[in-house]
């Protein structure tokens, strides 16, 4: 197994400091963690490694999780500027890929004109239902993988039917 990639530091605009790391080669992805996640402990441990062989692949630490340190109040638009902060400082045009709650903070710094040149917003947590009533309906209507160029002015989400 590889050693993790090395560890780099910038500051939001607020002054935070974000931990972020890069590996590989290709064009340049950032990857956004769900909400309970960091770089070494994430529900997807084998992603960056696997995207590498293809990309430049950027993780980082959001605010209050691994190396990166956090400021009160939390706020959406402080996670927007973490996320700015990393991409400015790996210095590249980048497009972003989140997972979960990740997906949203992705979606959300799009519409919010964070610069990116695509989105991959993989099962975002969001529908009509809350998680209590979707977790005990069946089947369970979940969002796709959602791939869009920042450009668009319109995004939309197409609903699955899990097979499981």
């Amino acid at each position: 197994m590889n050693a993790p990639p090395e560890s780099q530091l910038t500051h939001s605009a607020d002054g935070t400091p974000i931990a972020w790391s890069v590996e590989g080669g290709g064009p340049a992805l950032v990857v956004v963690n769900c909400a309970m996640a960091w770089r070494r402990s994430t529900p997807q441990p084998q992603l960056p490694a696997a995207l590498a062989q293809h990309f430049t692949v950027i993780t980082y630490d959001r605010r209050g999780k691994g190396e990166s340190g956090t400021t009160d109040p939390y706020a959406v638009d402080r996670e927007c500027e973490d996320l700015a902060a990393v991409i400015g400082a790996a210095g590249v045009n980048a497009s972003v890929y989140g997972f979960s709650s990740g997906a949203l903070l992705a979606l959300t710094a799009a519409a919010r004109r964070v610069p990116m040149t695509k989105v991959v917003a993989s099962e975002p947590p969001v529908g009509g239902r809350t998680f209590r009533t979707a977790a005990q309906s069946s089947p369970r209507f979940w969002p796709t993988t959602l791939v869009l160029p920042t450009s668009s002015s319109w995004l939309t989400c197409k609903a699955s039917r899990p097979t499981s």
